[in-house]
């Protein structure tokens, strides 16, 4: 890690473990308020935090930690009930103060700055942020929002039946398929995840919820797969070790509504084998799905190598995932094609750039 001078294993854990030392000394009852457990997870957050400073530093985008930041304070809160919001609160205020301290001694002085300051947001928004996350108010509006409650429902208390059944009513009723990815399994996902974040449901019921969609996924394939082809291939995959594999999945889906052909490589795909995938099938169109921030990187070193290989591989790159919003100037600055939010708004681009003549 160049910025903080972890770039080995042992140096990264050697600073983790001094953080976690220097706040343990500093504030004498978080002793009595961590259990082991709680201690093993601190180390590990705190890993973690390191990770995702250095890409916000080295990326240039305060959105990254910022976010970050707060989606650490809302989700402390809920699992740590115990010590109450103020003083969760006050230890993580605290806890970028060492950060600072800490980094004021490793990390290079041309980048000292950078990193103070994005820290100092950190601090503003563990003060003064709202734990309540803002609730879309469109979720339940209209017929769709009446189905996605439901079938929000059928997912938290692991009602497999009746949630296939939902689907199948809506398709029936003339919902369309592309509303079905885009409007129901896509806003409840999210919503399911918001809910994990927010304490209100169990990782189990997550992990749930993700398969039982995937499932569903798999029963529509007849009706997705029955429509005509237009002679276009996708590949796809998800970067680095992300696992968030989902949206990549629905993206190409949803360019099989449109008559591609996809090749979804799933998650967690070495950079070689990525590569041996595009030259064998030599598709119009590569997708590349990151939600981590951590991962943005490993991306940017793929369409790199993509770029160097041009005349061997010459597809469209289109990058998509939530770590790019936080980001939105990175796509062009790396040379990609795009930045697409969703699967339909990359088949109405992709469908016009490679329009047949």
């Amino acid at each position: 890690m160049s910025l903080l001078i972890l770039d080995s294993t042992e140096k990264r854990m050697n600073l983790v473990q001094k953080i976690f030392d220097r706040q343990f000394v500093l504030d004498k009852k978080m002793d009595r308020e961590y259990s082991d457990y709680r201690k093993r997870m601190m180390l590990k957050d705190i890993n973690y935090n390191l990770e995702t400073l250095e890409t916000a530093v080295k990326l240039k985008a305060d959105s990254i930690f910022s976010d970050y930041a707060l989606w650490l304070l809302q989700m402390l809160v809920q699992r740590m009930k115990d010590l109450g919001e103020e003083r969760v609160r006050e230890q993580m205020v605290a806890h970028y103060q060492i950060l600072k301290e800490v980094l004021g001694e490793e990390v290079p002085f041309g980048e000292r700055e950078e990193t103070f300051r994005q820290l100092d947001k950190a601090i503003r928004i563990t003060r003064e942020a709202p734990i309540e996350p803002v609730e879309d108010e469109d979720f339940s509006r209209g017929e769709l929002g009446r189905i996605r409650e439901n079938f929000l429902n059928c997912l938290i208390k692991s009602d497999k039946t009746t949630a296939r059944e939902e689907i199948e009513k809506a398709i029936e009723d003339g919902v369309s398929l592309e509303d079905i990815y885009q409007e129901v399994f896509q806003k409840v996902l999210i919503k399911i995840g918001d809910l994990w974040h927010q304490g209100k449901i169990s990782v189990a019921q997550e992990h749930f919820s993700t398969a039982l969609v995937q499932n569903i996924m798999g029963q529509l394939y007849p009706l997705i797969f029955s429509r005509p082809r237009i002679d276009r291939s996708v590949v796809a995959c998800c970067i680095g070790n992300e696992l968030h594999e989902m949206a990549a999945r629905m993206v190409c889906d949803i360019l099989e509504m449109k008559g591609w052909d996809s090749l979804y490589l799933g998650a967690g795909v070495p950079q070689q084998s990525l590569l041996s995938a595009l030259q064998e099938h030599n598709p119009d169109l590569l997708v590349l799905s990151v939600t981590m921030p951590i991962y943005l990187e490993q991306c940017r070193e793929v369409i790199s190598d993509l770029q160097a290989k041009k005349e061997e591989f010459k597809p469209l790159i289109a990058v998509g995932g939530r770590a790019f919003s936080l980001a939105p100037h990175l796509p062009q600055e790396w040379g990609a094609d795009i930045y697409a939010r969703n699967g339909l708004e990359l088949a109405e681009w992709a469908g016009g750039k490679l329009k047949k003549v």
